[in-house]
Formats: C-alpha cells, structure tokens, sequence
C-alpha cells in the first residue's frame, strides 16, 4: 500500500478530453509523430490517471508535466496543485482514481525521441517516450492518380467516369474518399 498519490498512466493522444471523471481519448497510445514543419509548434494531448491513497486525501499535492527532448531540455512545462476530498461513498481505507487531460502546443526542433514526465509531490513519477518523424506535406490528388482509371471526364469500359477526390488531410490520416459518377450525355 501506498501513502502518496502515484502517477497510474500517462497516455499519449491526438485528442483527450476528462468530463465528470471519464477520460474520453481519440488517437490515443501513439509512439510516433509525423512533423511536416519542425519550425512550427504542434498540438497533442496527454492524459493521466492519478491514484490518490485514503490518507492522501484532504491534502494539497503538486503536479509538474513537462516534455523534454533526448538531450533532457524541457520543451513545455506544467506546473499545478490539486487537492482530493473524500467522497462519503469511498470506503475505509479505499484510493482514488482521478484523470486529467492536458493540451499540448509545442515545437520539437528536430527529428528524435522525445520525453512526457508527469511528477506528483517531487517524487512519484511516470514517463512515456515518442519519437518525432520528418512527415510529408500531404497534397490533393485525384482518383486516376491512386487508380487505373481513366483520366477526368473520361468515360471508362463501364460508361462511368473518375472524379477528384481527397487525399490525406494530416499525416497520419488515411482516408480516401473515391466518387465514380456517370458521364454527362
């Protein structure tokens, strides 16, 4: 048993968002980042479980959350405090489970392996690492591009002609949306 609240996950995501003590996540448990600018600051999410003991509760605790690069410099730094009461339905002796989602807007200079440390008091602490890829530029194209149908506006063996479509829209996107639609007489 444990006397200080502990970090109980640290997830990396595309998207978390924690409402009446739900986390709710959208690309979550990634290990890899695709960067078209490394100029630019990118957005992600991290979420966290906290397991807060029956004698922490009622108690203020610190929290810190940064992001580091390989050579340990920090790139985003959060500091905050928090305080868990005891709700009269946890029993004797019973921890607590609490989330939090944090919105990332950051640069990563470089490709390379980067670091989420979360530290609650100073001392209890969990780390998730990623690495950050050179991401192409993602561009339109059309269907005949991807497919072996004729040109635009050319009528194939079955009287059906190839319109544009969409492409990816972010990097790690892979939606393809492919219209065929009758030829105009």
């Amino acid at each position: 048993m444990f006397d200080q609240p502990e970090v109980d996950f640290l997830i990396l995501a595309d998207r978390a968002e924690s409402v009446n003590g739900k986390l709710y996540l959208m690309g979550g448990a990634w290990d890899q980042i695709g960067v078209i600018d490394f100029t630019k600051p990118i957005s992600f999410s991290i979420a966290l479980g906290i397991l807060i003991p029956w004698n922490a509760t009622n108690q203020d605790h610190t929290l810190r959350v940064q992001l580091l690069d390989e050579d340990g410099t920090g790139l985003f730094s959060m500091d905050g405090g928090f305080r868990a009461g005891r709700p009269p339905q946890l029993p004797q002796g019973g921890t607590q489970h609490n989330v939090l989602a944090i919105t990332v807007s950051a640069i990563l200079p470089k490709i390379g392996a980067y670091t989420v440390d979360a530290t609650i008091n100073e001392h209890a602490s969990r780390s998730t690492s990623f690495f950050a890829h050179q991401a192409q530029h993602p561009r339109l194209r059309t269907s005949c591009e991807r497919r072996s149908h004729p040109p635009n506006g050319g009528a194939s063996a079955s009287g059906w002609a190839c319109q544009p479509c969409y492409t990816e829209l972010a990097p790690r996107t892979g939606n393809n949306a492919h219209m065929v639609v009758p030829p105009r007489r």
